[in-house]
């Protein structure tokens, strides 16, 4: 069996309760080491580092680290990995700014570690978030696939998936509506091909209209909303 991949996480972070709460944490891809790090509090593999800054009710890392210089210190020391990123943790309570800190200041700070050192900024809103961050940064590094919070759509794995989130662009359908059809019509080119055929069109008992020999909730009103995104042409079309 091949051996659990490491991370590192500076030492000092045992304070914080963030080494106990990682290690804590269920169904981790990775093993979690200690160690003093030179350089940013978490390394994955041997090119990539990653800074956390926190701002509680009580402290504000990121105001301390600017006015005293220390961000830009650490920044600097980072251009020795290939891949470099800043976590801000704020506590939904935190006050984050005052009359020296400023929203232009940290705006104006992000831009500098985007532009000048290179350095990717996210942001968290607790130390398991931070967790979940850390856990989906791993993963996309190592499966580039694998869904993260930065892409919200899954990738589309199955046939019934992919088939669903076709018919799920047809008006009033949805996701729910889509397995429906599919049980029904069995495939996406059927119910096509139904959508575009003239149907009869019946009375029912409550005096709407429906399409004759069709399903539940799919009637005349799904029919010819369906047939215009399918039979005519678009304005934008050229």
């Amino acid at each position: 069996m091949a051996e659990q991949p490491k991370i590192l996480i500076d030492i000092r972070e045992q304070a914080s309760g963030f080494i106990e709460l990682i290690q804590r944490t269920p169904n981790l891809p990775f093993v979690v080491e200690t160690a003093q790090l030179q350089i940013g509090d978490v390394q994955l593999f041997e090119d990539t580092v990653i800074e956390i800054k926190r701002i509680s009710r009580t402290s504000n890392d990121v105001r301390a680290s600017l006015f005293d210089g220390r961000i830009h210190d650490q920044a600097q020391k980072m251009q020795s990995f290939r891949l470099k990123m800043v976590i801000y943790e704020i506590e939904l309570d935190a006050v984050m700014f005052d009359t020296y800190f400023t929203e232009d200041a940290f705006e104006s700070l992000n831009k500098t570690l985007a532009f000048q050192y290179d350095i990717h900024v996210y942001q968290t809103q607790s130390m398991q978030q931070t967790i979940d961050m850390l856990i989906a940064i791993y993963n996309k590094l190592t499966h580039p696939h694998k869904r993260n919070p930065c892409n919200p759509e899954p990738r589309l794995a199955s046939l019934l998936d992919q088939q669903r989130y076709f018919l799920s662009g047809f008006p009033d359908v949805g996701k729910e509506k889509t397995l429906t059809l599919l049980k029904y019509f069995k495939t996406p080119i059927s119910i096509i091909k139904w959508i575009c055929t003239d149907v009869a069109l019946e009375q029912t008992k409550s005096g709407k209209w429906t399409v004759k020999g069709s399903i539940e909730g799919f009637g005349a009103e799904f029919h010819k909303k369906a047939r215009r995104v399918l039979l005519e042409t678009a304005s934008e079309v050229i």
